[in-house]
């Protein structure tokens, strides 16, 4: 925290979501811009900035506990799709050929 405001890291931390989902949502227009420290750099969260993801985001406090406690067990982030359950589409059969 920095003077009373968030880092990225803390607020992803708070809130049990990655940093790629926050830093994606404000891309796309979905959430406002941060304001830029201007030391460091860094940017940084005000608590008002922090309850409008919770909205943007459909968090209630319940789903971020759960969210935290799969972070923490490791069970959240990037996942292949053999690892989610789902298995790529079978290879298309092969095709005959005819040779001359």
């Amino acid at each position: 925290m920095i003077r009373g405001y968030w880092t990225i890291r803390d607020v992803s931390e708070q809130l049990g979501v990655q940093e790629y989902v926050i830093r994606y949502a404000e891309r796309t227009g979905k959430l406002r811009q941060p304001k830029i420290e201007e030391i460091s750099g860094y940017a940084i969260y005000e608590p008002e900035d922090v309850e409008m993801m919770k909205v943007r985001f459909g968090l209630t406090d319940a789903k971020i506990r759960q969210l935290k406690a799969l972070r923490q067990r490791g069970d959240v982030g990037r996942r292949t799709r053999r690892e989610r359950g789902r298995t790529s589409p079978e290879p298309a059969p092969a095709q005959a050929t005819v040779t001359a």
